[in-house]
């Protein structure tokens, strides 16, 4: 199954590389695609040469920040039109533990249409994480 995570970004920088190491650590079979809107802090810049360096992560650029909503529509866009049968979404900000997305994706493969992790279930936290 063609599997992709999708991570919007606006000033990622400081954990972007991070990120996206531990991704693909992770997960090495999924891609990733970063949508970056236009970060003033070179976030974009950074995921492209961590992308040259890893392989597997594309990295979509816009124009201005136009939001989290709309670069997510964006991102799920190209990914169905790239023919990606499962599709996740994660924050760079480690609000998302990456060590989860195989686990994830697995459960789509076995005739689950959705999948959702969440906070706020039992069993559910962020750790090292302030609100």
């Amino acid at each position: 199954m063609r599997a992709v995570v999708i991570i919007p970004t606006y000033n990622e920088a400081d954990n972007i590389q991070r990120f996206l190491t531990q991704v693909r650590q992770d997960a090495p079979n999924l891609d990733i695609l970063v949508v970056d809107d236009n970060s003033p802090d070179g976030t974009s810049q950074i995921a492209k040469e961590v992308a040259d360096q890893l392989g597997q992560i594309k990295v979509m650029s816009r124009t201005g920040k136009r939001g989290y909503a709309a670069a997510s529509r964006d991102a799920m866009q190209t990914a169905i039109t790239d023919g990606y049968e499962a599709i996740a979404t994660m924050d760079a900000d480690f609000s998302h533990d990456p060590t989860v997305l195989k686990q994830l994706v697995s459960r789509v493969s076995e005739n689950t249409a959705l999948v959702i992790g969440s906070r706020y279930v039992a069993g559910g936290q962020v750790t090292n994480w302030s609100i």
